[in-house]
Order: structure tokens, then C-alpha cells, then sequence
């Protein structure tokens, strides 16, 4: 990667090939961080969240497939990514102190 003149390389971490048969995000972001955390000088907590709550919740392209009227008002998980996003980070922190943690959205890095 040095040799063509990149300085960064984003990658993501299966969440169920790394701890299988959980969804547990707290289990998975400990996991994260004290496997990789030496290697790691940079980490992207939440991917473009805007796609999933707006695909998944209000546009409806990705599933669940929208909860808002008419087509319900259970929008629980919504509010559940901004939970998970909030213990991710007093893991990291516990774990790693405080280097730089981030938010991806479309396109920006």
C-alpha cells in the first residue's frame, strides 16, 4: 500500500464471522478492540448510519422495510444504533484511551 502511495486503508470487521451467533454489539466492539486495537491507529464505530435508519426505517429499500405510518411505528431500532454507537465508545475508551473514534457517513472519511 506505501509502495502506490496510500495512507490509510478502510476495511471492515465481520461482525458474525468474528463471534457467531450473537448480536450482541457491545461483545463484538470488546472484541474489536482488544484483538486489533495495537493495529488499529483509527476506528469507524458506525458506517453510514444514515443508510440504515433511512433504508431500513423511513424510505424502506433495505429491511426492515419502514416503520413508519402507514406502515407501522415500531422504530425501536433506530433509537438501538445510537445506544450500541454510545457503549461502543465507553468500550473503546475503557479499552484504548482515546485515539481518534469516527462516524462514516456516505463518502466521508
Amino acid at each position: 500500500m506505501v509502495d502506490i502511495g496510500l495512507e490509510a486503508y478502510r476495511f471492515s470487521i465481520s461482525w458474525s464471522r468474528l463471534i457467531p451467533n450473537t448480536k450482541d454489539f457491545t461483545a463484538y466492539a470488546n472484541v474489536c478492540f482488544e484483538q486489533f486495537g495495537d493495529r488499529v491507529g483509527h476506528w469507524t464505530t458506525m458506517n453510514e448510519p444514515n443508510v440504515f435508519v433511512l433504508g431500513g426505517y423511513d424510505i424502506g429499500f433495505l429491511p426492515p422495510q419502514r416503520c413508519s405510518a402507514p406502515f407501522g411505528f415500531n422504530c425501536s431500532r433506530v433509537s438501538d444504533n445510537i445506544l450500541g454507537y454510545g457503549r461502543a465508545v465507553g468500550i473503546y475508551q475503557t479499552t484504548l484511551g482515546n485515539p481518534p473514534l469516527y462516524i462514516h457517513e456516505n463518502g466521508i472519511y
